[in-house]
């Protein structure tokens, strides 16, 4: 057991990740794409002031936390790390330490699930099994016309 334990955690090690890492890194890749975010979209929904709203964090705890000035809650930042992803954005891109070879977004070809994609198939594919079930019951309404006529 102490053997594997001893492995994997010098195969953390070995990834960049040390016992006392710091991950400053995550903080300024969350500003990178929130400043990416603003400019594609123009919205200002996507300034810090305004954005940490979406997360119920005040605008000065939000700022702290994307200067790396001070602790916040890991749920905010998995948090701001999902949202984004539903963004198009990669989480391992994000997290990874050495992401030079790790694409920033996800490819238009790429399939991303989640909770919204899974939602608009499950509905578009409600809305064919009832139409089809329409088309096979006239058909059917048809067929006995036509056999007791």
């Amino acid at each position: 057991m102490e053997d594997k334990v001893e492995h994997y955690k010098e195969m953390l090690h070995s990834s960049g990740i040390g016992e006392n890492e710091d991950f400053g890194y995550i903080p300024e890749r969350l500003k990178t794409i929130l400043k990416e975010l603003h400019k594609e979209t123009k919205d200002d929904v996507f300034e810090a002031q305004n954005f940490c709203k979406i997360f119920g964090v005040a605008s000065v705890t939000f700022s702290k936390m994307l200067n790396n000035k001070a602790g916040t809650s890991f749920r905010v930042v998995f948090k701001v790390i999902h949202f984004f992803s539903l963004m198009g954005y990669n989480p391992l891109w994000i997290i990874n330490r050495e992401n030079l070879l790790v694409p920033k977004k996800y490819s238009e070809s790429e399939f991303v699930m989640n909770k919204t994609t899974v939602d608009a198939a499950f509905n578009q594919l409600v809305r064919q099994v009832k139409s089809t079930q329409e088309e096979t019951n006239l058909a059917l309404d048809k067929f006995k016309e036509q056999i007791t006529s």
